[in-house]
């Protein structure tokens, strides 16, 4: 499945050159995590009901563009992923979330 879906962002992003590219998807990221935050918004500010298909919308968008500028930047998604869960894994040794755990930041070796 990811590598199908990687397939069809590297057909419908549209590429210019680099700078133009890595623009565009971090702008998108961006401007769909906005739409996210817009989403949960109206549920807190006006005692609405989390309109869950407007999200689910929004987070295929979010992933879209994180797919797009990986790929700009020579990157798959099993490496972003990769990456990440090794960062997880400093930070969380234990395996399960706690708050001690993430304000010593182990992944960040005392940097923060």
């Amino acid at each position: 499945m990811i590598d199908e879906y990687q397939e069809m962002v590297a057909a419908l992003f549209k590429r210019v050159d680099f700078s133009h590219d890595l623009l565009h998807a971090a702008l998108g990221l961006g401007s769909e995590a906005g739409e996210v935050q817009t989403t949960v918004k109206r549920m807190h500010a006006y005692d609405a009901d989390l309109d869950t298909n407007n999200l689910l919308e929004e987070l295929g968008d979010i992933m879209f563009y994180a797919v797009a500028l990986a790929q700009v930047c020579g990157m798959s998604m099993e490496q972003v992923l990769e990456a990440n869960m090794r960062k997880l894994s400093r930070r969380y040794p234990s395996g399960t979330y706690s708050n001690d755990q993430a304000l010593r930041r182990a992944d960040k070796d005392g940097d923060e």
